[in-house]
């Protein structure tokens, strides 16, 4: 593998471990709101459809959901999927400058982002954050991509995303104007 790769890799497993630190703790506020009326029970339906207050993350509650069908059911567990997300953000923004100006400013950007108070916090609760930042950062490099590459497969890679972050939260719609 590419020393992009193999950084990103091991950027994003850095992330993972330092994230896992206290994940089984109870869930708050916001993290009961979601599990109660939007995960628990495992329906995608009522994940995609429910409205209590707002819910803004409603891909993210469907993913949820999945997970809780197929035994994913505790705070701990529940909160794997955004970690995962979390660090895959984490390992693809080490990547993505260690491809193109060396493995330092790789390493530096991952672990930057990785350790930001708000992302670190953020992205290992049970609520969109981390998979929304995911889906931004995949549209953002596979447009970036595209302008390199003429193959259409980087326009569908940047348009699935797109919707994926803009279903998992909808302030990642202000990001992806950006983009246009």
């Amino acid at each position: 593998p590419s020393t992009a790769v193999v950084c990103g890799l091991l950027v994003g497993a850095v992330a993972f471990v330092f994230g896992a630190i206290g994940i089984g703790r109870s869930f708050g506020y916001d993290e009961g709101i979601t599990y109660l009326f939007f995960v628990n029970g495992g329906s995608v339906r009522n994940a995609l459809t429910t409205q209590v207050v707002f819910n803004n993350h409603q891909m993210f509650s469907a993913i949820q959901a999945l997970a809780w069908r197929v035994g994913f059911v505790g705070e701990t567990a529940q909160r794997l999927v955004p970690l995962a997300a979390g660090a895959a953000t984490v390992g693809l923004n080490a990547a993505s400058p260690t491809r193109r100006v060396g493995a330092v400013a790789g390493v530096t950007a991952g672990l930057e982002l990785a350790f930001t108070p708000i992302f670190f916090g953020q992205g290992r609760l049970l609520r969109g954050y981390a998979l929304a930042t995911l889906a931004v950062l995949v549209a953002g490099l596979a447009l970036q991509r595209s302008w390199s590459d003429e193959r259409r497969r980087w326009l569908v890679v940047q348009g699935v995303a797109m919707v994926v972050a803009v279903t998992t939260h909808s302030y990642s719609a202000v990001t992806i104007l950006m983009f246009a």
